[in-house]
């Protein structure tokens, strides 16, 4: 979806990429799809509201291999075409190569330099390695570019390269961990939106802190708690969000909500709530 974005932007120019970064005259543009089938492509497309007019050409399931002999014919298409950027989906797709394997990955840079040579720009698409019990943190750019499947040479033969991380379930954070030519941005977080015609499209949420949006997320789950519950106290609150939310950030989530006005806490003394001696001054909060 994002790679298709970004192919409806530089088609149809003078628009924002990802809702912020300006995107300068409509250029041709080529996608090389080895991973979506036809049908897929149209369906997203239209979900995306693309216009059949747009300058974005296709080669679809075709099973390419980007040999030498292979590359110069693309190439030479393209050049007709006055394609500026291909898009490659996905990476491992289009070379017969053992991805940990630095010797295979510089030969097939070598083949994909030919692009470079003749002024066309490459978006190749590329995965992460299964993550373990603990998560890439955004905030850890060399982490999350270590995350790269296969040989480091594939990160090595990037001029930039953009990294995709789940957030929630219609966020996500891009994370550059390498420009060559500009200073890096800084991690910036997209949601997933429909606009008021239904076409999809992704909304720049701003920079994205990772700390924030933990605090955040425990202010949201206290919230529905309390919502769910009319009235509920700090205990029942750690019992509910036990090992989804740490002691710290539900303290933390807590005060803040108080202090914003959003939640009223008072203790059981106050509320007249009968309870043991022991029990008093606890909390209990509501809306």
């Amino acid at each position: 979806y994002l790679a298709l974005h970004l192919a409806l932007c530089l088609s149809k120019g003078e628009c924002k990429a990802f809702g912020n970064f300006e995107v300068g005259a409509s250029q041709p543009v080529m996608i090389i799809d080895e991973e979506n089938n036809k049908r897929r492509l149209q369906s997203r497309l239209k979900q995306m509201g693309a216009s059949k007019d747009l300058p974005i050409y296709f080669h679809i399931m075709e099973n390419i291999k980007l040999t030498n002999g292979s590359a110069v014919e693309l190439i030479a298409e393209m050049q007709k075409l006055n394609i500026q950027t291909a898009i490659f989906d996905s990476l491992v797709r289009f070379f017969n190569f053992e991805e940990n394997s630095s010797k295979e990955i510089n030969q097939a840079y070598s083949t994909l330099k030919l692009f470079l040579e003749k002024g066309i720009s490459l978006i190749l698409t590329h995965h992460h390695r299964k993550q373990g019990p603990f998560k890439i943190k955004s905030s850890d750019i060399s982490a999350v570019g270590e995350a790269i499947r296969g040989s480091t040479d594939i990160l090595a033969m990037c001029d930039n390269h953009l990294a995709v991380l789940p957030i929630e379930r219609n966020e996500i954070a891009i994370v550059q961990t390498k420009q060559r030519d500009a200073e890096i941005v800084l991690p910036f977080k997209l949601e997933i939106l429909e606009d008021e015609d239904e076409i999809l499209t992704f909304g720049y949420g701003g920079e994205f802190n990772e700390e924030e949006s933990k605090k955040d997320d425990a202010k949201g789950a206290v919230l529905a708690i309390i919502k769910a519950k009319i009235q509920v106290s700090t205990e029942e609150l750690k019992d509910s969000l036990q090992g989804a939310v740490s002691d710290g950030y539900l303290t933390h989530a807590i005060r803040e909500l108080v202090s914003e006005g959003r939640i009223i806490g008072k203790t059981k003394k106050e509320l007249n709530i009968e309870c043991d001696k022991d029990e008093r001054r606890k909390k209990v909060f509501f809306l």
